[in-house]
C-alpha cells in the first residue's frame, strides 16, 4: 500500500502494450482467480477515472486497511449507489464482497497475465 515503492517498480516492455499509458505488472497469489494460476504476474493499465468502471472488469486493487494490500478480482462499479466496489473471484468458492471506495488507493485494469506454468488438460 506504499505509493512510493509502487512508482519505484521497474518498467518494462512488451509488444502490443497500449502506448502513453501506465502500465505495471503485479505477483498474485492465492487460488481464487483460477484458471489463472497462483504465482502468475498481472500486466495492468492504470485507471484515472474509477467513475467509468464497467461492471465484471477484471482489475487489480491497491487498497488500504483490508489485510490484503494488493487483490486481483473481477470489479462491479457500485460508486454512485453504495459508495463501494463489490470484488468478485473466478473461483466460485469464494464469496463476493465490497469495498468501501474510501479504502481504495489505486485500481489498474487487467491487459494480460505471464505464467510459467502451462495449463492443465
Amino acid at each position: 500500500a506504499d505509493p512510493d515503492f509502487i512508482a519505484g517498480l521497474p518498467k518494462f516492455s512488451l509488444p502490443e502494450l497500449p502506448r502513453g499509458k501506465t502500465i505495471r505488472m503485479f505477483p498474485i497469489t492465492g487460488d481464487s482467480m483460477e484458471p489463472i494460476p497462483d504465482g502468475s504476474h498481472i500486466i495492468a493499465q492504470y485507471q484515472e477515472d474509477w467513475s467509468h468502471l464497467k461492471d465484471n472488469t477484471a482489475c487489480v486493487l491497491l487498497l488500504r486497511g483490508s489485510g490484503e494490500d494488493i487483490v486481483f478480482k473481477l470489479v462491479s462499479n457500485r460508486i454512485k449507489q453504495k459508495g463501494t466496489l463489490e470484488l468478485r473471484s473466478l473461483n466460485s468458492s469464494y464469496d463476493t464482497f465490497e469495498v468501501p471506495i474510501n479504502e481504495v488507493l489505486e485500481i489498474w485494469s487487467f491487459i494480460g497475465y505471464i505464467s510459467r506454468q502451462l495449463p492443465s488438460t
